[in-house]
């Protein structure tokens, strides 16, 4: 498998597509491009300036420095592994999750409790047990 990733358009939220890019290291199901879409949607209240960049890869991926490039930053960088998220059955959770990394990014917090609140505030179809710290189904 190549570890080469491309640029995709995907019809994000339009708030958030003038900073957002989006990568990819293979084609993409379209079911789960339409819930990375309303994912977008749902962090509308919370975006602020800055370019964000997404990467869906598979496990491994290399990132290379091109050669006119001294460094780079990491905090805007949300990467997620397309072998774990394919096997989440539950649309919601996995809509949780783009909105979780998200959350984590605009809040610049790594306090799960913190992120995890803020984010069944933006997606009400979750309630966050603090006792098991997982998300479950709103009832």
């Amino acid at each position: 498998m190549s570890n080469t990733i491309s640029e995709v358009d995907w019809p994000v939220s339009p708030k958030l597509k003038p900073q957002l890019t989006i990568m990819t290291s293979e084609p993409i199901r379209e079911e789960l491009v339409k819930l990375f879409c309303k994912a977008t949607e749902l962090i509308e209240p919370i975006i602020r300036p800055g370019k964000i960049k997404v990467v869906f890869a598979r496990k491994h991926f290399r990132i290379t420095i091109d050669d006119d490039i001294i460094g780079c930053r990491v905090r805007e960088l949300l990467i997620f592994d397309l072998s774990k998220i394919e096997k989440i059955s539950d649309e919601r959770y996995v809509i949780a999750a783009f909105v979780e990394e998200f959350v984590h990014c605009y809040l610049d917090s790594d306090d799960e409790e913190l992120v995890a609140r803020k984010m069944v505030e933006l997606y009400p179809a979750l309630v966050f047990d603090q006792e098991t710290g997982k998300y479950l189904p709103r009832l």
